[in-house]
């Protein structure tokens, strides 16, 4: 994560960027929370690393923070997203839920179908291309995540003193420094924007940021309003027959 700024003497010919050469690796991050702002724990993948993933794991520290998995390319598959759905929705509640997400190949399995059945949770699939106008995560909370890892990384780098490799080059930052946190009002807003958690009766429509004025569907708004009237009316008729 090399950061886009740096500090050098004035009329310097040419700048160099502190590396650590790791600039092509990824960790993979599931941010999960609320409506009401309740954050629950990340799910954390990284690429290989199973023995210091295995001993973060056993770090109560940690353990009490996030759950922390590895994969063969970092990435979410079928087996991690049902140990996502058992350690991070859990089973144990009284009231119905209804879990949003995105039509990734993985969500969308028997298998995960079947994890979330037994949790109790329904699931609404936001349709492809859609994610940036009424997925919270998108809409709200990924830059500003991204953004706190960056200056975490940024003031790592900004050290005075680092382990090298024998070539030479900084050695990467440990896997314990990618976990940080999102203020609980950015979450609670981001429900509100994406119509996740507004009054059905569209008295708070002027919330959603896609229909806002300066919004990507800024004339959107009143066709939704005439949708949505037309679908209550024909529930209604059906619902009295």
């Amino acid at each position: 994560m090399p950061s886009s700024t740096t500090v050098n003497e004035a009329g310097a010919s040419s700048v160099t960027i502190r590396s650590t050469g790791h600039e092509k690796d990824r960790v993979t991050v599931c941010l999960a929370t609320k409506a009401n702002g309740q954050k629950l724990k990340p799910f954390i993948v990284f690429r290989g690393g199973k023995r210091d993933v295995k001993r973060m794991n056993e770090d109560r520290r940690l353990s009490g923070k996030c759950v922390i998995r590895s994969s063969a390319n970092g990435w979410m598959n079928e087996s991690l997203t049902i140990e996502w759905v058992q350690y991070v929705v859990g089973r144990l509640s009284f009231a119905p839920r209804l879990l949003v997400w995105d039509r990734y190949k993985c969500h969308m399995t028997n298998g995960v179908k079947e994890a979330l059945r037994q949790a109790g949770v329904d699931s609404a699939l936001v349709p492809g291309g859609c994610t940036k106008y009424i997925q919270a995560p998108d809409v709200s909370w990924n830059k500003p995540f991204k953004d706190l890892c960056q200056i975490a990384y940024d003031d790592w780098m900004a050290e005075t003193e680092h382990e090298v490799t024998p070539a030479g080059p900084i050695k990467a930052t440990s896997r314990r420094s990618c976990i940080e946190s999102l203020p609980n009002d950015v979450i609670k807003k981001s429900f509100e924007a994406c119509a996740v958690s507004l009054p059905i009766n569209g008295s708070e429509d002027d919330k959603i940021h896609c229909f806002k004025a300066d919004g990507p569907l800024s004339h959107g708004r009143q066709e939704f309003t005439e949708r949505a009237a037309a679908f209550f009316y024909c529930t209604a008729t059906c619902c009295s027959c």
